[in-house]
């Protein structure tokens, strides 16, 4: 146990977190998400939702508010859903406005995702529970 670091950050999503560079995305992901066939590392955090996965990880990051945007949610068809305007609150709480956040479609949220460093798939069961981040300067 390390004193200050919240304990839903595994052993594995420190050492990934800790590896980022500024710049660099995070995607914190629904567990319906195919993370596994995307490429990047997959990092279980089954036991959290997408919104307490994502607040896990900005307690250990910084998030880029210069290189815009700073995260991206995925895009539900007929507007946003709870899960989304939780992690928008996590998001504003950790210095993101709100025009920072921008959604995907589905398809384009994937592709985007390809890009990420690590991806944290979660047990979120709703849908579209599917965010990024980009880590900023320390």
């Amino acid at each position: 146990m390390i004193i200050g670091v919240d304990p839903r950050l595994s052993p594995e999503l420190l050492m990934a977190l800790a590896g980022m560079g500024h710049g660099d995305v995070a995607a914190i992901v629904d567990r319906n998400f195919p993370a596994g066939s995307l490429g990047p590392p997959v990092v279980r955090l089954v036991g959290c939702s997408t919104p307490e996965a994502l607040e896990a990880v900005v307690s250990a990051i910084p998030v880029d508010i210069d290189d815009l945007p700073s995260a991206m949610l995925m895009a539900a068809p007929r507007g946003e859903v709870e899960v989304h305007a939780e992690c928008r609150a996590v998001l504003r709480r950790a210095g993101v406005a709100d025009e920072h956040v921008v959604g995907l479609k589905r398809h384009d949220f994937y592709d985007y995702a390809r890009s990420a460093v690590v991806i944290v798939q979660t047990g979120e069961s709703r849908p579209y529970g599917n965010a990024t981040i980009r880590k900023g300067v320390l």
